[in-house]
């Protein structure tokens, strides 16, 4: 049966409530007053809670603004190491520029003491001395790189070969090495030539893909050698002479 709710009775309801746990009396004055127990704990929770809360707030802010710290300073960090990599980088690049320039003045030197040399012999008159000599030089210079690009330097082989090959007027030519013969047949460059070690054949090697010998007393053709698919850059005799090697750029060496 359902009890009436009426002023006279309000009381013995809110007892029973208080009694079953579900309502919690408040003394208070004027007049006493009654919560219920889940909005009570919850304020009660609230109010235990509240500070940890904020604490926790406050530790989630500083870690977010020393994090926030941390990132700066790792990128002022990666920024001094980029900054650092660039500059050794371009400091490798200048060291290597400036040894590689203290090479090609070094050979420009070499270079030019030798023709130095080749001109003191042609103004003594050992001229079969100074041809060697300014050959020797000129193929230095043939094989440094960029030295042959020095206009000076070029110039002063030039002339070197010159004063040791071309007689001057009224000179005897037996002063001086003279052309014995020329040698024609390669329809290209000739790259390289040897004597046999017996001295009667000669080989030369040729971009024409060729090897031709030739009779050393007739200074005629006896042979072509083919087989290279490319150009032929160096020859070479065995010591007994009955073998010649060929290198190519076919990347190939042939023995003949």
């Amino acid at each position: 049966p359902h009890l009436p709710i009426s002023p006279s009775n309000l009381d013995l309801i809110l007892e029973i409530f208080v009694e079953s746990g579900l309502v919690v009396l408040l003394p208070e004055n004027p007049a006493d007053r009654y919560q219920l127990v889940h909005d009570y704990i919850a304020a009660f929770i609230r109010q235990q809670q509240e500070p940890k809360l904020k604490q926790v707030m406050a530790e989630l802010q500083k870690e977010r603004e020393q994090r926030k710290q941390s990132e700066v300073k790792l990128n002022r960090v990666l920024k001094r190491a980029l900054f650092g990599s660039i500059t050794a980088g371009l400091g490798f690049a200048a060291l290597a520029a400036g040894t590689f320039q203290w090479s090609v003045e070094a050979n420009v030197s070499q270079i030019n003491a030798i023709n130095n040399s080749s001109e003191a012999f042609a103004i003594s008159g050992q001229y079969p001395d100074a041809l060697i000599t300014a050959l020797r030089g000129s193929n230095k210079l043939k094989h440094t790189l960029w030295a042959q690009h020095r206009s000076d330097t070029l110039m002063h082989a030039v002339l070197t070969l010159q004063q040791a090959v071309y007689l001057k007027p009224n000179e005897k030519k037996e002063n001086r090495a003279i052309e014995v013969n020329t040698l024609e047949g390669h329809s290209s460059r000739v790259n390289s030539v040897v004597f046999s070690p017996d001295g009667k054949t000669l080989a030369s090697a040729s971009n024409d893909n060729t090897i031709k010998l030739w009779d050393v007393s007739t200074s005629k053709a006896i042979k072509t050698l083919t087989g290279h698919s490319s150009w032929v850059n160096s020859v070479v005799f065995s010591p007994d002479g009955k073998t010649l090697a060929s290198a190519s750029d076919d990347n190939t060496i042939k023995l003949w």
